[in-house]
């Protein structure tokens, strides 16, 4: 998952990145790729901007966000891991 255009900073190592992933991978019962590229869409990839789905998650007001994780990646599994659970 690259840095984002949007001004969203990325606090966290890539080692705690692949942790989280592999965590909600394992709590869903999915593949880490399928959570990867899942979350990478509720990000928005440079080569497909209009898949941004909320301001907080891609950096907009991310800062002002004071229940969510320190980076976007973070914030955005969790997210994921939330809405397979819904």
């Amino acid at each position: 998952m690259d840095e984002l255009d949007r001004g969203a900073e990325f606090t966290a190592s890539e080692e705690e990145v692949e942790e989280a992933l592999e965590e909600a991978a394992e709590d869903l019962g999915q593949p880490v790729e399928k959570v990867r590229e899942n979350v990478e869409s509720m990000l928005g990839r440079d080569d497909d901007p209009s898949t941004g789905f909320n301001e907080s998650v891609t950096g907009e007001s991310f800062e002002h966000d004071e229940v969510g994780e320190d980076d976007p990646r973070l914030e955005a599994i969790e997210l994921y891991r939330l809405r397979q659970r819904i």
